[in-house]
């Protein structure tokens, strides 16, 4: 949820979706953006640093909305 908050504080036009995924190891869990794996508790077995999460999101918002390549994102 405090990912969530501090999306939205950058950008109220940004949809976020916050959902269980089955079958994950249970306080595991991803954060994504149109397939692109931009966080994962479960590979790197921590969670996020919000700060660094929020600007690592918006980074890839950002450079989806302006259609730079987003390698560096997978």
């Amino acid at each position: 949820m405090e990912i969530e908050k501090a999306i939205k504080s950058h950008d109220n036009s940004v949809d976020v979706e916050i959902y269980q995924v089955g079958g994950q190891k249970m306080g595991s869990f991803e954060i994504s953006c149109n397939g692109h794996v931009l966080f994962s508790k479960l590979s790197l077995g921590y969670f996020p640093y919000v700060p660094s999460a929020t600007t690592r999101i918006m980074s890839f918002i950002e450079d989806y909305r302006k259609g730079n390549d987003l390698k560096k994102y997978s």
